[in-house]
């Protein structure tokens, strides 16, 4: 028995002495990794230390070349990899600080910790001799074009592309979620994905569906893949549906998108579980399903979000260098929250406005409807519409207002500068919409009788642009009416106590009216806000009884038969916008100096009737430059619009330079101009200075541009250098007219360095002296001309060049249109340093200068960047020019040119070489079969455009 227990015993101990030393060899095995593991550690963290340095080099290599190349495919694939191992090796250096290394109970985890250590640091190794078979760069793509024709290139949309198409190719990632909050550009990516893959040919059948019902679903999957495989099937046939599907797709490659979906799918219900098969679904909170691979989309980082506006606003990149435009965009860029869609839609909105009003609207009322100009914002100002208290906020929002309308097809340009029209079926449904309202009922006459009885319901009603047969009614009863429209129709006097019973009247317009006069009635609209009677050419008169209407704020008499304003114009305290002409009326021409009607003699503007008018925010005054009328009258005025402390905008004539001297250094409006607080002085003024002598009106438009502050000096007077007051004008304004300086060498001369710096329109004419438009030098450093956007020059017989000396980095880089008409002594336009500053130039017109010889003077060869964006090319009357360039011109967006009596030029052919998109050329018949060809080429030949003789 003892023997047995012993032999048991022994039996026993050997495995168990076995099995002891092979505990103790494991032990010491995983002590040995213990002992070796922080070594090891220090090995992978110098190889990741080496690979981070890598991955610097290249990210600095791609941000010093981003704007001429961007990284390839293979590259951006190589730095996913690297990041996804670095965010590896900091999970491998947590878990091994968790590790209690003091006691025995931690060594188990050691060993598999230590073989990843191992294998990490390889792949580290890897990575980084793997950077030696990689491209970095390639030249930069296209802008990417979505479907609605606009780009929004920026990293991260394209990034997430990348990624999903890698994705896409890999075979093991079969459901793949795209996650984001709206707006983030999700279903941008599975488009733009959707494209690329569908032009690639990767996949047999592409299939896309927007969930809208989260209970249909599945039929409407099902539908969509039906319907794209060409299989017909019945309605009540659902449980078939499966099995069709899933025997058509067997052995296809295919990919499902799924948009907007809310909550996990069952693939096999639907009949797509195959091995080749692929589903990407965007979805706004985590995927309760299964996915194998899954992408977070977040908004914009501040800095892609800049980089993603500024692309939409465009190419016109002066807007980024003007500095209040720039705050202003700032501040955009932050409302929009990092959001594309809401960035892409204001950017396009945005796109090529100078009018910095829109710029400031869109930032307090960025996704809230904006108003348009004049007439129509006068009338929202009238009605409190906007509920702005100052004139300026009104401008602004309206401008802002109706130019979304524009934008958005609710509204249309019209033929004229300025004017809108809306659509038949828009008007309808505007006042469908007003007249489901109750208290808003609006009524339209457009009919040959007048319904009086309905205008006593009715709070607003129009009779614009009828042919009415019969008169208005003596007396209405219309307590309700508060809008009032009575234009452009030919009623010949409203009766006198027609006004009696609209006591709540406030908007009145009879515009474009034939009324000779207005009612005594009118004293009793004492609500009145807003009376426009501009272009009633038979009216002469206002009635004493205007000085009753209290309330009036804003009156519009421009373009009448008036010839003096009455002195109870003074009586309208709280008017605070007054607009008033007396250049012709009733056959009444100021410029002949007869004012007398009926052996009166009266003043324009009275005395002291400005001077009272205290809340005026913005007066427009029209006369002739020539009026010897208004020469008398006009100092005193001055002095009294120098007391307005709230003038916002001013249109005014001062024939003398001391007046407006007086002006600038006097008034607490115009000094008030920068400053910050609840009044900022002018938003915007037409002020011209001197007399006109006698010279022609311009046949340029200075108003093309946004044009808010335009100045005029009529120079014929003016001594060798610009006056003071003129130059403290100039530095304001956005558009500038220059006529008849006869002492000046150029427009630089006694200017300072800053006067030209905001101009966006220049028109110079009759300057007999004028040489060059600007005289540069070595210290300049701004430059003159930087927003620029047109140039007019006319009659300067004496000029050489338009630019003398050295040209400043910015000058002229914003220009796109160039006019030069009947300067006689200049014989080249153009020197190829000039050409170069160039680059916007779209429109090209040169007419009547017949001394004129080359359009560029090239020593060497044009860089094909010479007018890059020269759309439009007139010649007119040159009789002297027999070159355009000497070496062949590049022009990639040339479409159209206008040749006239160019007899010498026989070398359009170098222009038309290199000019892709041309499509028209106006020219006579005899001079194009002048023209020389290249050898074994003809006109026809090459001719890609429409060929008008004229």
């Amino acid at each position: 028995m003892e023997t047995a227990a012993v032999q048991t015993a022994g039996n026993a101990i050997g495995p168990a002495v076995a099995a002891g030393k092979c505990i103790c060899n494991w032990l010491k095995r995983e002590y040995s990794y213990v002992k070796h593991i922080s070594l090891n550690f220090e090995k992978l963290e110098e190889e990741n230390s080496r690979l981070s340095d890598k991955v610097a080099d290249v990210l600095n290599e791609l941000h010093c070349n981003e704007s001429r190349k961007e990284s390839t495919v293979e590259c951006r694939g190589w730095l996913r990899r690297v990041k996804n191992m670095q965010t590896e090796i900091e999970r491998l250096k947590s878990e091994y600080a968790k590790i209690p290394h003091t006691c025995l109970c931690g060594l188990w985890q050691c060993p598999a910790l230590l073989k990843r250590v191992v294998k990490r640091t390889e792949d580290a190794a890897s990575l980084k001799a793997e950077w030696g078979q990689i491209t970095t760069m390639c030249d930069k793509a296209p802008t990417v074009w979505n479907d609605d024709g606009w780009t929004f290139y920026h990293p991260p949309l394209r990034n997430h592309m990348d990624m999903l198409i890698d994705w896409l190719n890999e075979e093991g990632f079969k459901r793949i979620c795209i996650r984001g909050p709206t707006g983030v550009g999700k279903t941008t990516i599975m488009k733009m994905v959707r494209k690329k893959i569908r032009e690639s040919g990767w996949f047999d059948y592409i299939f896309n569906v927007t969930q809208k019902d989260k209970s249909s679903i599945l039929r409407d999957i099902q539908e969509e893949i039906l319907s794209c495989l060409g299989k017909k099937m019945d309605k009540n046939d659902p449980p078939v549906r499966p099995e069709v599907i899933s025997k058509t797709l067997m052995g296809k490659k295919y990919v499902l998108f799924l948009d907007e979906l809310s909550s996990a799918v069952n693939f096999e219900e639907v009949g797509i579980n195959h091995e080749q098969g692929k589903v990407v679904f965007a979805c706004r909170d985590k995927y309760d399903g299964c996915t194998e691979k899954e992408m977070d989309v977040q908004v914009l980082s501040k800095e892609h979000a800049r980089k993603l506006f500024w692309e939409v606003v465009g190419p016109d990149r002066d807007l980024e260098k003007n500095t209040a435009i720039k705050q202003i965009a700032e501040k955009i860029i932050d409302l929009c929250d990092g959001m594309p869609p809401i960035l892409i839609s204001i950017g396009k909105q945005l796109a090529g406005k100078n009018e910095i009003a829109l710029w400031r609207e869109k930032k307090s009322q960025l996704q809230s409807p904006k108003i348009n100009r004049d007439y129509i914002i006068d009338r929202w100002a009238a009605e409190h519409f906007l509920e702005c208290q100052r004139l300026s906020k009104v401008r602004d929002r309206g401008h802002a207002i109706l130019d979304w309308f524009t934008e958005n097809f609710l509204l249309e340009k019209g033929e004229k500068l300025g004017h809108l029209k809306m659509f038949v079926g828009f008007q309808r449904a505007a006042l469908r919409i007003a007249n489901e309202e109750e208290s808003q009922s609006s009524l339209v006459e457009n009919g040959e009788t007048i319904e009086f009885h309905k205008w006593m319901q009715a709070k607003r009603v129009s009779l614009a642009c009828t042919q009415l047969s019969s008169t208005l009614p003596p007396n209405p009863k219309c307590s309700r009416l508060s809008t009032l429209l009575i234009h452009e129709n030919r009623l010949p006097e409203i009766p006198k106590q027609f006004f009696k019973y609209m006591s709540g009247l406030q908007v009145l317009c009879l515009r474009e009216k034939g009324i000779s006069g207005l009612p005594s009635s009118i004293s009793r609209l004492r609500n009145l806000k807003g009376l426009f009677l501009d272009n009633c050419s038979c009216l002469v008169v206002l009635p004493p009884q205007i000085g009753h209407l209290q309330s009036l704020e804003i009156l519009d008499v421009r373009h009448t038969g008036i010839y003096y304003l009455p002195s109870e114009i003074g009586q309208l305290g709280n008017l605070k916008c007054l607009k008033v002409s007396f250049t012709v009326g009733n056959n009444l021409t100021v410029n002949s100096g007869n004012c007398c009607q009926k052996g009166k003699d009266e003043r324009i503007i009275r005395r002291k009737i400005i001077k009272k008018l205290s809340k005026l925010e913005e007066l427009s005054i029209e006369v002739s430059p020539n009026s010897r009328r208004w020469d008398a009258d006009a100092d005193a005025v001055a002095k009294e619009i120098t007391m307005l402390k709230k003038l916002t905008h001013l249109h005014f004539h001062f024939p003398q330079m001391e007046s407006l001297d007086h002006f600038i250094r006097n008034s607490e409006s115009w000094k008030a101009n920068g400053e910050t607080g609840e009044f900022e002085g002018f938003r915007s003024f037409n002020i011209s200075v001197g007399q006109q002598g006698n010279s022609s009106a311009s046949d340029f438009n200075a108003f093309e541009c946004s044009a808010e502050k335009h100045l005029k000096f009529f120079a014929f007077s003016a001594g060798v250098e610009f006056p003071g007051a003129v130059s403290e004008v100039l530095k304001q304004a956005t558009s500038f007219e220059l006529i008849g300086h006869g002492t000046a060498g150029s427009l630089t001369d006694g200017l300072p360095d800053d006067t030209l710096e905001k101009l966006e329109v220049c028109i110079i004419e009759g300057c007999d002296e004028m040489t060059s438009i600007i005289k540069g030098n070595t210290n300049t450093t701004g430059g003159a001309f930087r927003c620029l956007k047109k140039l007019h020059i006319k009659k300067l017989r004496n000029l050489v060049s338009i630019w003398k000396g050295t040209i400043a980095s910015e000058s002229f880089s914003a220009l796109t249109t160039l006019t030069l008409k009947e300067c006689q002594g200049i014989t080249k336009l153009f020197s190829l340093e000039v050409v170069r500053k160039l680059c916007k130039l779209q429109n090209l017109q040169v007419e009547d200068c017949a001394m004129i010889e080359k359009i560029i003077e090239a020593e060497s060869s044009v860089e094909s960047t010479a007018f890059p964006s020269l759309k439009n090319f007139q010649l007119c009357s040159l009789t002297s020019l027999s070159s355009i360039c000497d070496v062949p011109l590049e022009c990639p967006s040339l479409e159209r040119i206008l040749i006239k009596t160019c007899e010498a030029l026989t070398t359009l052919p170098s222009v038309l070489q290199k000019a892709p998109k041309l499509r028209e050329i106006q020219c006579a018949e005899d001079w194009w079969h002048q023209q020389k060809w290249p050898k074994n080429e003809t006109g026809e030949q090459v001719r890609t455009f429409h060929l008008h003789f004229c």
